[in-house]
């Protein structure tokens, strides 16, 4: 979407301000992407590692491995941005977002962490 259509006409700002609010809006919703998908699917291959329990086989263990990597991969990040939203100082919406991060991070990472000292 453009920022054209907001109320001021494209011409009236100069061109280093359209870069600007337009960086500062894609690095905003980057935050929130970062917590509101990457506790999610961290969770995703949280379950899906789980699932997948066979013995014995060398295929096995490297797909656990990479699961391992993909959970902790997302799941940090998702969980340090989450609590870095709920601890600002922003609208509602915001911490609900944060909180999705944090709760979903903390579970894949739990999940992953107790299967591993069995």
């Amino acid at each position: 979407m453009s920022l054209s259509s907001g109320i001021f006409p494209e011409d009236s700002l100069p061109l280093p301000y359209y870069q600007l609010m337009e960086s500062l809006a894609l690095l905003a919703s980057l935050i929130l992407a970062i917590a509101v998908i990457g506790g999610p699917l961290s969770l995703l291959f949280a379950s899906l590692r789980g699932r997948k329990k066979r013995n014995n086989l060398q295929s096995h263990a490297i797909s656990q491995r990479i699961y391992a990597i993909l959970i902790l991969t997302f799941g940090i990040p998702a969980l340090i941005v989450g609590i870095r939203l709920i601890t600002l100082d922003i609208a509602v919406g915001g911490k609900i977002f944060g909180l999705l991060g944090v709760i979903t991070s903390f579970l894949a990472l739990l999940r992953l962490f107790r299967s591993r000292s069995r």
